[in-house]
């Protein structure tokens, strides 16, 4: 290889303005193997060792596969035979050899170029005059001048390039392999000023980059007089020397700046000079010893270009240095040393490390990094939102890339890419921070491999740890980056919020903690409430939820304060458990999870002493006052805001006491004041048009009067009134233009289920669905009064006459509609409504109803598939053991606690039925799939007068019975009367609580040989 076909000058001349030209030359193909060239001495020495032995220093013969050789002088070496090979990547010369000896050294030589290879001791000219120039690399940047550039090395002393007066110029110089510039030489054609300003000089910049057209940077200043001189740093007449700096570089810049007014400048010739470029040592250690070892020496970071030829001293003397090497003696006569082999192999590169979170760059220090990251938001029954990242593939437009977040338990395949990573004849090694990968796997020969990922180390570290690939074949040959960290704890969350607050829960929200990068590998959260004050100070709850920002803290103690706390978790992603949330987000924590440090507190904030607190009823009362807590937001179930006074829902012949056809009611209306204790202000109650109870046969979905809590909103001081609004009108006094009577007595304080008339039906729900399927606790009074006359009639004589009336009234739940209303009469207004259950206080004997006595209670439902009855038939269970119903006030208490307690099944109020039975088996059971009470079943308790010992206790699995929304029903009240019968029943206080407990849920492990439970028939079943 001679040096006018290795290199190439490439001139850019500008005079204030450079125009890019650019220009390649061909390459050859790169081999993908890693081994380059390899010599084995199997049966010869393979063009080794081709001089004599006096040359040589040594005796060198093959034997036994081996090239074998002593010392016969001072300087022992072996030459390669003559070669044409790139070294354009990570080459290194590899070699298994061994030597027995005193010497501490030996040296391997590369030959770039010449003809022979003579000692690298000195310094030499890198010859830029004797290059070749290449003609279509010369720009001419300026108009007004051709360019000179080629004279600057043409070897002509007369001829030159001249740099300009008052502009910038330069040229760039092509050394066509990366060498070291110690010095440069430059001669310089001496002018007489004719200017006043004399000969000014020009500031020259040496200057170095990795490309023709790169970021050129500063390696030396220095300063040129446009004359001849002689002076100290004159090497030759006529020349001036630079030195005293050195760089590595392959484009050289020669930068004249402008003199601003001063003369041009002509520069003959120019010579950079440096280390010998054709020749590069490297030495390496050996031992004495007589063991085989492998030699691996970098080439690649001494030379980039060809190699003609390489020559082995198994064994040199070196020098003692200061600071630099401790040095080494000569090898004695009759040393001897073997060669096993010789191998010039690339060493792995790695650009890619992908398989756990992947970032990706254009960069290799992955600095900005990027990802293709498509955030998938699901909605856990229409309302919370849970997110799950999905990963793209980018790794085709972004050349590197590094993997985070990796379990620390390890297992996760890992796949790296990249250049010479090994085969699958000879698969590499692959370890992360030292600890090795198993079940390793090339998947493209030299470009992909994966392997399974170690465990971290206990103690760590556990970010940007080297990843290591080690050659099978050549383990000697190795690559380590920083392109994988294993998980660590998430960033602290900022202080999370409490919202929508209710007696036994509440809402925690919060934001992801972090950045970008941290978001993607949350996975969850912990929620740590803490009880402030009461008997159990510094009590806590801690709740593990998946990747969601809220959830409702349930089962608290009413009108206590609370404080919550949110830790961020990270786990497994590749497990699907951490995606499979409850209807608030929960789960249990995976395996390995990573809890980062408690966020700060919220605010000390209390529950709700009541969910529903009416200490009486005026119109006031039913109207919409929204929840108790103005910091409103949608809930993770649906539920907007907390609880609070959201009205009532006067459907029928319901009403506020004081409020009908005939009367109209005003809230604090005083009669020693009439019309004028009616304050603007005060909310009135009318009524138009009122309902027949039996007119279509009992339907529970006819259009009845009714009255909206939200009405009274629709009314502006500034805009029109509704031209229609609801036939039962609770409106502030001033908001009324037209009544059919004027207000004639306070509203109030009984909520009226039906007046003392006869065919007369009401019902009156609360305006907001509330939470039955966890569980509630009601107190209520009522009063049942005004019954009509009944009497006994024998011969024509009446015998026997009663006050009493009829029918009752009952406490309903239900979730068909929030004005919905079922037959009078015998059916307490609550018959036909369906997806209901109804606790009834009857107060008339209905034979035909088989009802077991005129003054009793029962729990009647027929689920979710028909409409309720008040028949017997479908009553769960029912007690005559009560005082009489239609006379004082009672107090009534109805408890559904979700998880059956076990010891009520011995208590004497406990009581089932057939019903039962028919709920046990339903649905699918027959088909093998699960009944309406195959998971489980909670209890329902009914109190009278006595709210510490129930009347009844029967078994009753809400969630199942009930098509509920979320676990939410409308709740209430409904009361007839009869045919003939009549009384007024009137609520006079309601107080309930969600209780919030979770349901018990244990479903059939195995049902017909598949899974937790099956369903033949979706139109049947509801646990599918």
């Amino acid at each position: 290889m001679d040096g006018s076909g290795r290199r190439r000058l490439l001139l850019a001349v500008a005079l204030g303005l450079l125009c890019r030209g650019s220009s390649q030359d061909a390459q050859a193909t790169q081999s993908s193997r890693h081994v380059r060239v390899s010599w084995d001495f199997d049966q010869e020495l393979e063009g080794w060792a081709a001089a004599s032995q006096t040359e040589m220093n040594a005796q060198i013969y093959p034997m036994g596969g081996e090239l074998r050789g002593s010392v016969r002088g001072p300087l022992p070496h072996f030459d390669s035979p003559r070669m044409a090979l790139l070294v354009d990547d990570r080459h290194h010369l590899v070699l298994r050899m061994r030597y027995t000896g005193q010497a501490k050294f030996g040296r391997a030589i590369f030959r770039t170029g010449g003809t022979g290879l003579p000692p690298a001791t000195e310094t030499m000219d890198h010859q830029l005059s004797d290059w070749s120039l290449q003609q279509e690399e010369l720009s001419v940047v300026h108009s007004s001048h051709g360019s000179s550039a080629d004279k600057l090395i043409d070897g002509d002393m007369n001829t030159g390039w001249i740099a300009p007066v008052a502009h910038d110029a330069w040229v760039v110089l092509d050394l066509g392999a990366y060498l070291e510039v110690t010095a440069i030489d430059v001669l310089i054609t001496g002018r007489e000023s004719s200017s006043s300003t004399g000969n000014r000089p020009r500031s020259v910049r040496l200057q170095r980059s990795e490309s023709a057209y790169g970021d050129f940077r500063n390696v030396h200043s220095f300063t040129l007089r446009n004359e001849n001189i002689s002076s100290t740093n004159a090497t030759e007449p006529d020349w001036q020397r630079f030195d005293g700096f050195s760089g590595r570089g392959r484009f050289w810049r020669v930068y004249v700046e402008d003199n601003w007014g001063g003369h041009s400048i002509q520069i003959q010739e120019v010579r950079l000079h440096g280390v010998r470029d054709d020749l590069v040592a490297i030495d390496f250690p050996i031992r004495g010893d007589g063991q085989w070892r492998t030699v691996a020496l970098p080439v690649y970071d001494y030379l980039m270009g060809f190699i003609s030829q390489i020559r082995i001293h198994p064994a040199v003397a070196i020098p003692f240095e200061q600071g630099v090497t401790e040095g080494g003696p000569a090898p004695m006569l009759g040393n001897s040393f073997s060669v096993d082999w010789i191998r010039v192999a690339v060493a792995p590169s790695v650009r890619q490390v992908v398989g756990c979170l992947d970032k990706f760059s254009t960069q290799p220090s992955l600095d900005p990094p990027t990802a293709d990251l498509e955030p998938q938001e699901v909605k856990i029954n229409g309302f919370l939102s849970k997110v799950k990242t999905v990963h793209g593939d980018i790794s085709s437009t972004y050349p590197y890339a590094g993997t985070y977040n990796c379990l620390r338990r390890g297992g996760e395949r890992i796949t790296l890419r990249g250049r010479h990573l090994g085969t699958t004849v000879a698969p590499p090694t692959i370890a992360v921070a030292g600890r090795p990968c198993t079940d390793v796997m090339v998947e493209v020969d030299e470009e992909q491999a994966s392997c399974l990922l170690p465990p971290a180390a206990v103690q760590g570290p556990f970010t940007e740890l080297l990843v290591e690939v080690r050659l099978g074949d050549l383990p000697d040959l190795l690559v380590s980056l920083p392109y994988l960290s294993y998980q660590v704890p998430p960033p602290v969350t900022l202080r999370p919020e409490l919202r929508n607050l209710a007696a036994h829960s509440l809402d925690v929200v919060w934001s992801p903690p972090g950045d970008y990068w941290s978001h993607v590998t949350v996975t969850g959260y912990v929620v740590v409430i803490r009880e402030i004050g009461g008997r159990e100070v510094g009590a806590e709850k801690r709740v593990v939820v998946g990747n969601v920002t809220t959830t409702t803290i349930i089962d608290l103690k009413p009108d206590t304060l609370y404080a919550a706390a949110v830790a961020s978790l990270v786990e497994s992603q590749t497990d699907e458990e951490w995606t499979e949330l409850d209807l608030y987000g929960r789960r249990a924590a995976l395996p390995g999870a990573l809890e980062s440090a408690l966020s700060l507190e919220t605010n000390a904030t209390a529950t709700l002493r009541w969910d529903i607190e009416f200490l009486s009823f005026n119109a006031n009362a039913t109207v919409n006052h929204s929840s108790s807590d103005s910091n409103v937001q949608l809930g993770p179930s649906g539920v907007v805001g907390g609880e609070g006074s959201y009205g009532i829902r006067l459907v029928g012949d319901a009403n506020i006491e004081n409020c009908n056809q005939s009367i109209v009611c005003c809230d604090g209306y005083n009669a020693s004041y009439g019309l004028s204790s009616c304050k603007s202000e005060a909310f009135t109650c009318s009524q138009i048009g009122s309902v027949d109870p039996y007119y279509i046969n009992g339907q529970s979905t006819r259009e009845v009067p009714y009255s909206d809590p939200d009405y009274h909103l629709s009314f502006s001081p500034y805009g029109e009134k509704p031209s229609k609004g609801p036939s039962k009108q609770i409106l502030r006094y001033k908001q009324v233009d037209l009544r059919p009577t004027a207000p004639a007595a306070a509203c109030g304080p009984g909520l009226r289920l039906s007046g003392s008339k006869a065919r007369q039906a009401g019902s009156a729900w609360y305006a907001r669905m509330l939470n039955v399927r966890e569980g509630f606790d009601t107190i209520f009074t009522f009063r049942v009064a005004e019954g009509s006359l009944r009497c006994n009639l024998m011969d024509d004589t009446y015998t026997h006459c009663r006050a009493r009336g009829g029918d009752g009234l009952a406490f309903v739940i239900q979730a068909q509609s929030p004005l919905a209303l079922g037959a009078g009469g015998a059916g307490l207004g609550y018959t036909g409504i369906h997806n209901s259950l109804a606790v009834e206080f009857d107060t008339y004997f209905n034979e035909e109803l088989l009802e077991p006595y005129e003054n009793h209670i029962a729990v009647h439902t027929r689920g979710w598939r028909h409409g309720n009855s008040a028949n017997q038939s479908y009553a769960l269970a029912s007690s005559i053991q009560v005082p009489d119903l239609a006379r004082d006030v009672h107090t009534a208490r109805v408890v559904y606690r979700p998880v059956l307690d076990p010891a009520t099944l011995f208590s004497s109020r406990f009581e089932t039925s057939a019903l039962h039975t028919h709920f046990l088996t339903n649905a699918d059971h027959a088909n093998g799939g699960m009944a309406d009470f195959g998971a489980g079943v909670g209890q329902l308790e009914i109190y009278l007068d006595d709210l510490a010992s129930p009347v009844l206790i029967t078994p009753l699995d809400l969630g199942g019975l009930l098509h509920l929304d979320h676990g939410r029903a409308w709740v209430g009240f409904t009361g007839s009367t009869g045919h003939q019968t009549f009384q007024t029943q009137d609520i006079l206080s309601w107080r309930l609580n969600q209780l919030r407990t979770d349901p018990l849920y244990e479903p059939a492990v195995v049902v017909n040989g598949v899974g937790a439970h099956a369903c033949a028939d979706s139109g049947l079943c509801v646990h599918m």
